[in-house]
């Protein structure tokens, strides 16, 4: 080591030894060797129309930007995964958006509005229907016959 001169590596980032101050590195510019040249990708710089998107693509992409991947996304709406993987194609194509990736950052930069969107679909789906149910018919008692009952 040269005396006045400070090496520092990823590990030991931050990290103090006695008698020196901390090494923690501070923000890079853009100019100084970044590859994109300080271009933002499209998915930051504009923000997208979600109303574009059905309600289930919503909560799909909801969850998608929580970091869930399709089986665990699959499992809390209760879908296929097969179907999660349709719904993660059509956000990508209605989105303009080109990988997973960009769609999780759209979700995450515009979260208040998709859970705005996603709650008050939730609220909809419970609301009562003209037969009075949560949106859906009856459920039957458990080990009820399926079909009409009597003759």
């Amino acid at each position: 080591m040269t005396a006045g001169r400070t090496t520092t590596s990823r590990a030991s980032a931050g990290r103090t030894t006695p008698g020196r101050r901390p090494t923690t590195p501070g923000p890079l510019p853009a100019s100084a060797g970044c590859p994109c040249g300080g271009r933002t990708p499209s998915a930051l710089r504009t923000p997208r129309d979600l109303s574009v998107l059905t309600d289930r693509e919503a909560e799909v992409l909801r969850l998608v930007g929580a970091g869930l991947g399709n089986l665990p996304i699959a499992l809390q709406l209760g879908i296929t995964e097969r179907t999660v993987k349709k719904h993660v194609s059509g956000v990508l194509e209605k989105l303009n958006v080109r990988s997973r990736l960009e769609a999780g950052l759209v979700a995450v930069l515009q979260h208040e509005q998709l859970c705005r969107r996603t709650a008050a679909g939730r609220a909809a789906d419970s609301a009562p229907n003209r037969a009075g149910g949560p949106g859906t018919a009856p459920a039957r008692p458990l080990g009820a016959p399926v079909g009409r009952s009597g003759a």
